[in-house]
Formats: C-alpha cells, sequence, structure tokens
C-alpha cells in the first residue's frame, strides 16, 4: 500500500510499505492518472468539493478506501508531500514534529502543526461521507 509521495529529481518519490519507487513523472500527472483510474477528474473534484463542502484550499483526495490522500503543505510548492491517511496507523506531536505512524511500521516526521493534520482528516471524513452516500 502506497504510505506517502514527495517530488524529488527525477520526478516523484513514492514509500509504499514494501520500499520506495521513483517515478518519472510528476505529483500532479501522477494524482490526475489515479482521479482517472477511479473515474473521476482531479478538477472536477476539487470543483464538487468546494461546491458541495466549501473547501478551496488544501483539500484532501479520497478515491476509495485503501486511497485516501491528504496533502501536507501547499499544493504547488516543491516540497509538499501527500499521505495516504488509509496507511495511517497513528499520529502526534513529537520534538515540534508531526509523526506519523504506518501500518507497516514506518514513519514518517515533517514540521507540521498536529492540528492542521487534524483539520485535514476531519475534511476527509467529511468528503468520504459525502462521496460514499452518493454511491449506496
Amino acid at each position: 500500500m502506497m504510505e506517502y509521495m514527495k517530488h524529488c529529481q527525477e520526478g516523484t518519490l513514492i514509500y509504499h510499505d514494501y520500499g520506495k519507487e521513483i517515478m518519472k513523472h510528476r505529483m500532479p500527472w501522477m494524482i490526475n492518472q489515479w482521479c482517472y483510474l477511479h473515474l473521476f477528474s482531479y478538477e472536477g473534484y476539487l470543483k464538487a468539493v468546494k461546491f458541495l463542502l466549501g473547501y478551496s484550499h488544501s483539500v484532501p483526495l479520497y478515491m476509495c478506501e485503501t486511497m485516501m490522500l491528504i496533502p501536507l503543505g501547499r499544493i504547488r510548492d516543491y516540497d509538499m508531500v501527500w499521505i495516504n491517511h488509509a496507511a495511517v496507523k497513528c499520529f502526534y506531536t513529537r520534538n515540534n514534529n508531526l509523526s506519523i505512524h504506518f501500518i507497516s511500521g514506518n514513519i514518517f516526521e515533517i514540521k507540521q502543526p498536529q492540528k492542521s493534520y487534524e483539520l485535514q482528516v476531519m475534511k476527509l471524513e467529511k468528503i468520504r461521507n459525502t462521496k460514499v452516500k452518493h454511491f449506496h
């Protein structure tokens, strides 16, 4: 399962529970492709979320139960990271850093307030509940 991804000089560095891989494509391209595989466009998703829930900045991306991406940082920033919340076991603040523990046992630390991650999780849950409600 994908845990998180970030930019690198070669493209996108994706961390899985079994290791890491470098994709030659940039993150926006990767996000668009994954959205298409789940039968929607990223642009349309953002418009729908803004229309239904009023979120326009740092919008979490719910694709399915195993792919729930939370952006850490501004989308256009090079050092931003996407966390797959479906792979997260727990998170907490340690030494002024957000420490994210994944189900696999891997740990990722970033200088980010825990409160902002909690807000992203709440947004993701609202989006998930809204999206799942429409398909059941």
